[in-house]
Parts: structure tokens; sequence; C-alpha cells
């Protein structure tokens, strides 16, 4: 994963999208993960949030609550 995170739509693709990075999409669910009770724990859940729209995923994720994002990473560090 990039030291910088991508903020546009065609970097965050670039960084997060196809099978030849979800090593980055897992190191960021592993961060957002980590991320759970600390004072950026938000800042971490709308990233992912945007990354996840960015990368297709339902409309519905963009409504997620912080501890629903948190739960889904969770998810995919447990599965990974």
């Amino acid at each position: 994963m990039s030291k910088e995170l991508p903020e546009t739509q065609e970097a965050i693709t670039a960084e997060f999208g196809g099978l030849k990075n979800n090593f980055n999409y897992f190191s960021l669910m592993l961060q957002v993960s980590r991320s759970r009770g600390t004072d950026v724990e938000n800042i971490w859940c709308q990233y992912a949030r945007r990354v996840m729209l960015a990368l297709g995923y339902p409309a519905e994720t963009a409504n997620w609550s912080d501890e629903q994002t948190l739960r889904y990473a969770q998810n995919i560090v447990a599965m990974g």
C-alpha cells in the first residue's frame, strides 16, 4: 500500500482494485480494524467507505455506521 492514501476515484481503483491489489485492500482493512477506539477511527471508517464505493460496492455502504464498517473490516482481516 502506498504511503499516501489515494484521493481520486482513479487512484483509489488503481491502489485497491483488482486481484493484484488484494493485499493493499487487506492492508487498508487491517488499518481500519486497528483504528477501533482511537481518535482516528471515524477518519479510517470514512475512508474505507469511500474506497468501497469507488470499487463498486453497493451504495448502502455509504450509509454504514462506523461500527458496521469496523465489523466488515474485522471480517476481512479474519478471513485474510
